[in-house]
């Protein structure tokens, strides 16, 4: 194995050190700012936190909740903003203010026998919290203290027969991640005739969290990257001797280059294609799963039953591997490949599942080899080519 991670940091060397530094951040990125605060809102809470407004104002920013459901507010029909996509000017984000129900209701006693509102200013048609259609004073001169930010909105839900608002599923909630509205939306809300205030709560709706399974296996696979990503950064004859071998790192290079002697890799483009077929089969499962919150957990076992399964039952070759007339062969002829070397180098396969672009490994080496192939000291081969 130590082998395995002394041949990535030596491809992860070649590697621009700007974007091997982005790597390290944005995998401290991902562990900061993303898996641990799941994994922490899970430990104390599997549901979104109920709060009404004055609770959510009342409460410092630093304590608040990561995934937070508002009670007693409402939303006025059409008052949002929106942005779009330069190029095709559709649609990609809404912005819309949330009021306290006691601020701006209009109750029954103020309207009259027709049913309609003797506010001087006006009133407007809100949907509350409840989901229900009611009557607000005019909001014109209220500043807005919580704004909701939802990108997975589509057109067809705020055209004329869009149910967006009125819909009975519809509800305040969103992620908390201490992000404020940027300066550019302020200025869609001004123009609009909509208040808001400069410290605005903003939360983000329709961004659910993951589940502790699946925060602990990205969190690991972060720092997997992280460290890797700094370990490059250490005097390659320095790696040898932390890992116990002797000899300069040109030796240890030379020693474990792959040399293919009678065996041909299969060309680039059609592992890309067998890669593409076996994940439209994969990328199929995760789609009956794709409500599930241990969904990434699930897309890896199936990962690595779907590929050891083949490996097995159709003899190194997978259900792309198959159509390509491809096969798993180790890199040396009259060698062996154990079911123990399939299992290593399908469990790597599967945790790198989302992150398809460990391919281009291949590309560094007259092997044609991808960080499970080095692992299992194996390689991909036409199967017509496999002795010359």
């Amino acid at each position: 194995m130590k082998h395995f991670f002394l041949n990535t940091i030596s491809f992860l060397k070649r590697i621009s050190f700007l974007y091997r530094l982005v790597g390290i951040v944005m995998a401290y990125f991902v562990i900061s700012s993303i898996a641990i605060p799941d994994i922490r809102f899970n430990m104390a809470s599997s549901k979104p936190v109920e709060m009404t407004l004055d609770e959510l104002f009342k409460t410092p920013k630093e304590q608040l909740p990561r995934y937070l459901k508002i009670k007693d507010a409402v939303v006025p029909a059409g008052s949002y903003v929106e942005t779009r996509k330069g190029k095709t000017n559709s649609l990609q984000e809404i912005y819309y203010p949330v009021y306290p129900s006691q601020d701006v209701k209009i109750p029954l006693s103020e309207l009259n026998k027709e049913g309609v509102s003797t506010q001087p200013n006006g009133s407007k048609i809100v949907v509350d919290t409840t989901g229900k259609l009611s009557l607000v004073k005019n909001t014109d001169k209220i500043n807005a203290k919580l704004v909701i930010h939802d990108t997975h909105i589509q057109e067809s839900d705020l055209d004329s027969t869009g149910k967006y608002f009125s819909s009975p599923d519809f509800t305040i909630e969103g992620k908390f991640d201490g992000s404020q509205l940027g300066s550019d939306i302020v200025k869609l809300f001004t123009d609009a005739g909509l208040n808001i205030e400069e410290d605005a709560i903003l939360l983000h709706r329709g961004d659910s969290g993951m589940s502790t399974p699946t925060a602990i296996l990205l969190t690991l696979m972060a720092a997997l990257v992280g460290i890797l990503a700094i370990l490059t950064f250490i005097p390659q004859d320095n790696l040898l001797k932390f890992a116990g071998i002797g000899g300069t790192w040109d030796e240890y290079v030379a020693a474990n280059t792959v040399t293919l002697e009678g065996i041909t890799p299969a060309s680039m483009g059609k592992r890309i294609g067998a890669y593409v077929i076996d994940y439209i089969i994969l990328y199929a499962i995760l789609y009956v799963f794709s409500g599930n919150d241990y969904v990434y957990v699930i897309f890896v076992g199936a990962s690595f039953v779907y590929f050891s399964a083949c490996d097995i039952f159709l003899r190194g070759s997978s259900v792309g591997k198959m159509i390509f007339k491809q096969t798993i062969s180790p890199t040396k002829l009259g060698e062996e490949i154990t079911q123990n070397t399939l299992l290593i180098r399908n469990l790597i396969k599967s945790i790198f599942s989302f992150f398809p672009l460990i391919y281009l490994v291949a590309l560094a080496n007259p092997a044609r080899q991808t960080l499970h192939d080095m692992a299992a000291k194996t390689t991909v081969i036409d199967k017509k080519s496999e002795k010359i």
